[in-house]
């Protein structure tokens, strides 16, 4: 049986994997797993994997099955403490209370346990160009149904998640030493190279607590302006 085809970009899938390579084996969650896309080519890599979904109907790996989670809501089925890895791959921006996945994120990874979260990139430089000509950020946002098997509406939900929020919710739910990764740029965000310049000087005119809360440092690096179609958000939990 050949492996499930991912739902979203392999690229996002690629980079998780290229970050876990060098990391000591242990227990790995994949979710939202989707058809498990993912999860089996880190399990062929040795990671022991669980896979947890909302839509167990796309689940494709053989031989394996999904805890059904809704992760708006619900308490993942595991233990505190008992991952070593999350991979979380283009999932957040299908929620609309991401603090309770973080939160539950953050519960079941074990001291110093390390979550990777991929998101599309909705503040690169051509997509802030793209929504001040037609007032959207891309069809991936405008369908009015997606691929999934469910008829929950919670599973066709899509939001344009920022990074800003998401490192913001980490830190709320004890995450440390966040990092951000990116791909290999596209060529629309080079295109729109002469438009860094205005941007970095109106936002050195900004006030340095709402600079802070809109994570200006962070939503106009390099890693988003000019990064791919997707965004990798590195971080570590800490019991202390």
């Amino acid at each position: 049986m050949s492996d499930p085809k991912p739902i979203a970009s392999i690229e996002s899938h690629n980079r998780i994997i290229a970050l876990l390579e060098d990391e000591p084996r242990g227990r790995l969650l994949d979710v939202p797993s989707g058809r498990g896309a993912l999860g089996v080519r880190l399990a062929r890599m040795g990671f022991d994997v669980s896979y947890c979904d909302i839509d167990p109907a796309l689940f494709e790996v053989e031989g394996q099955e999904p805890a059904v989670v809704n992760l708006n809501i619900d308490h993942l089925p595991y233990p505190d403490g008992h991952f070593n890895y999350i991979a979380s791959g283009n999932g957040l921006h299908r929620l609309f209370n991401i603090r309770n996945a973080v939160s539950e994120f953050s519960r079941c990874l074990a001291e110093d346990g390390k979550l990777f979260i991929s998101i599309p990139n909705y503040a690169s430089l051509w997509r802030r160009i793209m929504f001040l000509l037609y007032g959207s950020l891309g069809r991936g946002i405008d369908r009015p149904t997606y691929m999934q098997v469910t008829e929950d509406p919670e599973a066709h939900f899509r939001c344009a998640l920022t990074v800003a929020r998401i490192l913001n919710t980490l830190e709320e739910c004890g995450f440390h030493d966040v990092r951000l990764h990116s791909g290999k740029a596209e060529t629309l965000n080079w295109l729109a190279l002469p438009l860094v310049l205005p941007i970095k000087m109106m936002s050195s005119f900004t006030p340095r607590r709402a600079a802070t809360r809109y994570r200006l440092k962070e939503m106009n690096s390099h890693h988003v302006l000019f990064g791919s179609r997707e965004v990798l958000i590195c971080a570590a939990r800490f019991h202390g």
